[in-house]
């Protein structure tokens, strides 16, 4: 008779043989316009539950599973393809939906893959679904969370969780959703637009000539809304840079004043306003690049292209005010020996552009909302 000891100590052999005579299928999955090679195990057949026991032997499972090689290609890709934090998270989730497993079964890998790539990742339930957390600093808004850990599988921002308690990776670096670079995307789908500024304020009108990467507004379709600090802050992708030379090149001929004055009336009139319910279906906040893509955007929008051009033509320094018992978010720009400043910060005159004046007549500091409503100051 096989004794307790001898029969664990048998079956970790035959397990360790039957698992280092796996072999991997070479699957090819399409990202950001690539057709990448990653190593994909043949042998996955194992359930997960919601429960901290089953989570616990899939775990073990997967420790004994050769997912060095898979975890040495997407740490290689992210190098190579410029990758910060939400676009890994997209790339993993590309890689996890070649296996077509259940919903509980990619969960777990989500969950395994960050954790194994270093973030602090939890494991929670909601009834017999797992739900994947991470840890973050960034202020995230209609992602589920708890405490600072936001739910990235879940689509009720109202969910409730039962914590599982398991700490595998609660030791590893926190998420960040902002992004501060662009991914490499390979041939890019482009759009080239005309566009004629018709400026009231400036009695004038200049054209414009630049490019889009309908590829990177395209991938940021599931980007979440991230606070709008942040947010304003992504950089645009190459192709877009030639918006930003075009219009610093028209500044240079221009005033300090009137420049801001040209860059107002493109944020005001190069799209219309539609709340973003009517173009979504739900409140989507958008990077600079997406405010650019879209035919339409509301004031938080709007402000996002303004704020970003102001920045990177004029290299002035600006800040977001959002008014949240009117709804409302519009900028204010840093101009000296310009009048009385609608406010003051740090010893510095700001003066309040608005960035949805449908009528473009408006002009720079005539906005009296910061009167009539509280605001907070982003900078």
């Amino acid at each position: 008779m096989i004794s307790k000891s001898m029969f664990y100590k048998l079956f970790i052999i035959i397990t360790l043989v039957a698992f280092g005579n796996l072999s991997y299928a070479q699957e090819s999955i399409k990202f950001l316009e690539f057709e990448l090679d990653i190593p994909l195990l043949r042998n996955m057949n194992f359930q997960v539950k919601a429960n901290p026991k089953s989570i616990e032997r899939a775990f073990v499972r997967c420790e004994q599973l050769p997912f060095t090689k898979t975890l040495e290609t997407l740490d290689s890709l992210k190098y190579a393809l410029r990758l910060v934090d939400w676009p890994y998270f997209e790339l993993i989730k590309a890689y996890i939906n070649t296996y077509q497993k259940d919903e509980n079964h990619s969960s777990f890998l989500l969950w395994y893959f960050l954790g194994k790539s270093g973030y602090k990742t939890y494991l929670n339930f909601k009834k017999s679904k797992l739900r994947v957390y991470v840890s973050s600093d960034d202020k995230v808004f209609g992602l589920p969370k708890i405490g600072n850990k936001y739910c990235l599988n879940c689509t009720n921002q109202s969910i409730s969780v039962s914590l599982s308690g398991l700490d595998y990776f609660s030791t590893g670096r926190n998420f960040e959703f902002a992004i501060d670079q662009i991914p490499l995307i390979k041939e890019p789908q482009k759009i080239e637009k005309n566009i004629t500024i018709n400026s009231n304020l400036l009695l004038d009108s200049f054209h414009v000539n630049f490019t889009i990467n309908k590829s990177w507004v395209t991938f940021l379709t599931g980007y979440p809304n991230l606070e709008l600090s942040k947010l304003y802050n992504t950089p645009m992708s190459v192709e877009a840079q030639s918006l930003v030379d075009e219009l610093r090149s028209i500044a240079n001929n221009l005033t300090t004043l009137d420049a801001v004055r040209l860059l107002l009336s493109f944020a005001r009139n190069h799209s219309s306003y539609m709340p973003d319910e009517d173009l979504f279906g739900k409140e989507k906040w958008m990077t600079p690049e997406e405010a650019l893509f879209y035919p339409s955007g509301d004031c938080d929008d709007k402000s996002s292209l303004f704020y970003y051009l102001v920045k990177e033509v004029l290299n002035l320094q600006t800040v977001i005010l959002v008014y949240d018992k009117a709804d409302h978010v519009n900028v204010a720009i840093q101009l000296n020996d310009f009048g009385t400043p609608n406010l003051v910060i740090d010893g510095n005159p700001y003066y309040i552009c608005e960035t949805t004046d449908s009528s473009d007549l408006e002009d720079i500091g005539e906005n009296v909302l910061h009167t009539k409503y509280r605001y907070r100051i982003l900078k």
